[in-house]
């Protein structure tokens, strides 16, 4: 007897449930495999799903109905024609497994196109690796990886910058890339690659930031901000003299710290009106502005340069100009929709509810991401938030250890013209900047700690000792006079002076903010500097009567910059940097009288020339292929003539924009850093974001827990 499941068995109905189901399973597993490696956003594999769930009762009907007017059919046709039945069951059986093909794939173009137009996915972030609840919140939370790729490392060994669009169906990111930086634009809900709005060649700079419409993204750029619209194009210059540390920006105005003061300004963006918000000085400086949503608020860190560690949070009434602290110790701090203050803190992001009316804190702050990674260097906290809560951060793995080694330290080495190098001392940690002092004897180094406090310190060969000479005033550079009797170095609000052998008390030298020391004349009378404020080399020239007279020294194009100036042993050239080709190239000029000549040395980019001692070699370093070259020079005929550089080495030693290397001409090698990693190593170095869509929720309950 033949059972109703033989019976069932024999149906096309069984037939095409079966074959909906492998090729459905075979669907998903596709689905799954393939759509993170394109890095396809979550809604569409979340549509997939549906609709082949949906789809399996809608082909079992149509199967029914189709075998049931087959069988009608039949029943109207002789029985005896056998090779003809047999056909005909052959041609259904292809007929049902043909539908189920065709139906699966209209599932697909739905998916695809169909459901991205009825349903509204744009604020959902990419799921790159893996999403998980979480449970610890209460709150319906939703945390996964956004894996960014190869965006390298800074110079100074930290990670990149972002920012969200305000929808949150974007980011922006800086990648560092062998000749500088790109800043990248990433669409989160498209299969787009990744798009570069703008590659320049320097390492440091960048911090992009979303205007508020998100038609414009800001970025800094050699002390100055710009912007640039996010279809691409030309960048428009905003602020010349700007601090990198932090800006906001509204339709109509950008909100930021200059160099010279360190005051906070307001200028605006159609009439370039500047205004001064909140004056600064020597101990105290405004940075990390950031605006509240409605703009009638800003909040800004307070405190010593390089200390933050000990800033404050204060926040600016716009209207009424009542300025208030509210974070006695904290930075990095802004304001979220939930009603929150976040701001960080140790490396923690703290939440705390305030009465933006009358300025006030309420209750306790309380820690609710314990992983964000922040520079202890400069103040950045890696985080932004998009207006639909949703919070992305890179986490403190990803250190500055994980980058291109820790910025406190570093081994300074010997480094021979073919690119072999040797440690100068087994213990001897530091950071950088390092210059040799005359007799070449000792070397001056910058060191940073573990809270991001710089200093010097002058190593003596002869001894193998290390002596501290500056104390926790974030000084960063420092050069020797030429009888090596005083040491010349920076803050960021002047240049100081002081003993070698740290003897006496540092005497200011150049009241300027953002201004660097770089070369002397061999009689000690002329002093050069470079000026972040005017990005340009200046002059500081001392009479018989001690008179001293500082002015500009006119080598490049108004809109060009001029760096990293040096005056040759004999006092009669000057090499320096101009970016007025596009690049930054090496160039050099007869000294005092610079306007009596001018040559091209670099070919291929050039950066932070030396002098040889005899004033017949120049030295370079070219950061387009990181090679470190060598041009020779003769005076013949009343004129200069220069060799075409010739390559040495391109290994990946420390680079730093304020001085990464010197030479000593009586071992005929350099002295520099050796990094922890090779420079092709920190260029590959990967970054992932750490999502969490749904945040503020999280910290409305983790806040209300207290």
């Amino acid at each position: 007897m033949i059972t109703f499941w033989e019976k069932f068995r024999h149906r096309n109905v069984a037939k095409v449930a079966t074959a909906y189901a492998v090729v459905g399973w075979l669907t998903l597993q596709l689905t799954e495999i393939v759509l993170p490696t394109f890095n396809a956003p979550l809604w569409i594999a979340q549509t997939i799903i549906f609709v082949v769930i949906m789809g399996f009762p809608i082909a079992l009907l149509i199967a029914w109905a189709a075998e049931s007017n087959h069988s009608n059919s039949l029943k109207s046709e002789t029985p005896n024609l056998e090779s003809e039945s047999s056909s005909t069951k052959m041609k259904l059986s292809r007929a049902f497994w043909g539908t189920a093909v065709a139906g699966l794939s209209l599932v697909a173009l739905f998916a695809f196109y169909v459901s991205a137009v009825l349903f509204d996915f744009s604020a959902t972030p990419i799921d790159r690796t893996t999403a998980v609840a979480n449970t610890n919140s209460g709150v319906d939370s939703l945390r996964f990886r956004l894996d960014l790729g190869e965006t390298g490392s800074r110079n100074n060994g930290e990670p990149t910058a972002i920012d969200f669009s305000s929808d949150g169906t974007s980011i922006v990111y800086v990648k560092y890339v062998a000749n500088g930086i790109q800043i990248n634009l990433r669409d989160l809900t498209s299969f787009e690659e990744d798009r570069s709005l703008i590659t320049f060649n320097t390492r440091s700079g960048g911090y992009p930031k979303f205007s508020k419409d998100d038609q414009w993204v800001f970025y800094y750029q050699a002390n100055a901000i710009k912007r640039i619209r996010i279809e691409g194009g030309i960048p428009q210059n905003v602020v010349t003299g700007a601090n990198v540390s932090g800006f906001d920006t509204t339709e109509t105005s950008i909100y930021y710290t200059k160099l010279e003061d360190y005051g906070l300004y307001r200028r605006d963006l159609n009439s370039n009106e500047e205004e001064l918000l909140l004056p600064g000085d020597a101990e105290s400086f405004h940075t990390q502005a950031i605006l509240t949503p409605e703009n009638d608020f800003l909040i800004t860190t307070v405190g010593l340069s390089n200390r933050y560690d000990t800033t404050s949070i204060d926040i600016l009434n716009l209207e009424t100009g009542e300025q208030k602290t509210i974070v006695p110790v904290g930075h990095s701090g802004r304001y979220i929709s939930s009603g929150h203050l976040v701001f960080s803190r140790a490396g923690f992001l703290y939440a705390q509810l305030i009465d933006l009316e009358s300025m006030t804190l309420i209750a306790n702050p309380v820690p609710v991401i314990l992983d964000a990674y922040h520079s202890p260097n400069n103040g950045y906290s890696a985080y932004a938030i998009a207006e639909d809560g949703t919070l992305v951060y890179i986490d403190a793995s990803q250190s500055r250890s994980s980058f291109g080694g820790q910025r406190g330290s570093g081994t300074p080495v010997w480094i021979s013209r073919d690119g072999s190098s040797e440690k100068i001392s087994e213990t001897l940690e530091v950071h950088g900047h390092p210059a040799l002092s005359p007799e070449q004897n000792q070397v001056i180094f910058n060191t940073i700690d573990s809270s991001g406090i710089s200093d010097l310190w002058v190593y003596s060969f002869d001894s193998n000792t290390l002596g501290r000479r500056s104390f926790g005033g974030g000084h960063t550079i420092g050069r020797w006079s030429p009888d090596g009797k005083r040491i010349f170095f920076n803050d960021r609000t002047a240049i100081y002076s002081m003993a070698s052998n740290g003897t006496d008390s540092p005497t200011v030298e150049i009241s300027t903010g953002g201004a660097r020391p770089l070369s002397f004349d061999p009689t000690g009378n002329r002093f050069m500097f470079y000026s972040a404020a005017t990005q340009g080399l200046w002059l500081s020239s001392r009479d018989a009567d001690a008179e001293v007279a500082v002015v500009p020294l006119e080598l490049v194009p108004d809109g060009s910059i001029a760096k990293e100036g040096s005056i040759s042993p004999d006092g009669n050239l000057l090499v320096y940097t101009s970016n007025e080709t596009g690049r930054d190239e090496i160039y050099v000029r007869p000294f005092p009288n610079i306007t009596n000549g001018k040559w091209q040395i670099s070919r291929n980019g050039g950066n932070q020339a030396l002098w040889n001692d005899n004033g017949d070699e120049l030295f370079f370093w070219s950061l387009i292929d990181n090679g470190k070259y060598a041009a020779s020079f003769e005076f013949s005929n009343g004129g200069i003539t220069f060799s075409e550089p010739s390559l040495m080495f391109q290994n990946g030693f420390r680079w730093d924009p304020s001085g990464s290397w010197d030479y000593s001409s009586s071992r005929d090698s350099f002295i520099g850093i050796s990094l922890s990693q090779s420079h092709e190593e920190i260029l590959a170095n990967q970054t992932k974001l750490s999502v969490v869509q749904n945040w503020l929720s999280e910290v409305q309950r983790l806040v209300s827990l207290q």
